[in-house]
């Protein structure tokens, strides 16, 4: 690839060149989670007032707290399970892609969208 044949008024003209590289791809991981939006909610109150944990409170009463504790975990999620399965979805690793965008920098725009916001209102008042 040689250099077109043009004549340049100044010496701002393109450089062309080849560079061989290879792409990183990204990192993937999987992740597991659940579609809180397909959560029946309606379904998922009914199943919740038809389980042992809101049968009855009296029964309840002669179990130690670790056994309440693994029966609420036990309940609920089956329950989960059943109107909210898990699902396994594939994303790229958690980097941080810009090292500079830390704490120091949100607060600055925070306070940046603080002042925009006072300033609007003392402009809307025409102060």
């Amino acid at each position: 690839m040689g250099r077109p044949s043009v004549t340049y008024i100044s010496d701002h003209a393109p450089v062309y060149f080849r560079l061989c590289v290879t792409a990183v791809p990204p990192a993937m991981q999987q992740m597991t989670s659940r579609e809180w939006r397909r959560l029946s909610t309606d379904a998922f109150a009914s199943d919740l007032a038809a389980s042992e944990l809101c049968g009855d409170l009296i029964a309840l009463g002669d179990r130690t707290v670790d056994d309440l504790v693994r029966l609420y975990n036990q309940v609920m999620t089956a329950l989960l399970d059943q109107h909210c399965p898990t699902v396994t979805v594939r994303c790229r690793a958690n980097k941080k892609t810009t090292p500079w965008f830390d704490a120091v920098v949100v607060q600055g725009q925070l306070r940046d969208s603080s002042n925009a916001r006072h300033l609007t209102r003392i402009t809307a008042r025409g102060q």
